[in-house]
């Protein structure tokens, strides 16, 4: 049995997928990058070596890998994507907290600042 590995990349809101060359029963089909496993190595370093390979495309696994279930030869990655994707949310939501709160500190700051100045002339 062949073992594969796929990576599904994702930035912001853009995931990757390629479409295969003319040759081939699967011509010109669209699929996630990776290719076979090679003795010894993980499924997580596969889909590195190929991205890095095929398409010189260098990232660091985030989630990991997720196995075929051997009996029906499917994956439900609902849960997973579902995971990873909120996880991603939540990163994205404390950032926007994050830059509103300094936003609203320089402002802040320059408003008091102001109110001193104008203070200031005033008792002179």
């Amino acid at each position: 049995m062949k073992r594969i590995a796929a990576a599904i990349l994702r930035r912001n809101d853009k995931i990757l997928i390629c479409r295969r060359g003319s040759g081939g029963s699967c011509g010109y089909l669209w699929e996630f990058p990776g290719g076979k496993i090679e003795p010894g190595e993980t499924g997580e370093d596969c889909a590195v070596r190929e991205c890095r390979e095929e398409l010189e495309i260098y990232f660091t696994v985030d989630v990991g890998i997720r196995q075929l279930d051997q009996e029906t030869g499917t994956y439900n990655i609902k849960g997973a994507l579902e995971t990873a994707l909120e996880l991603s949310r939540q990163r994205v939501h404390t950032l926007g907290i994050l830059e509103t709160a300094r936003y609203a500190v320089n402002t802040l700051c320059f408003w008091a600042v102001l109110a001193v100045l104008v203070l200031q002339f005033r008792m002179w």
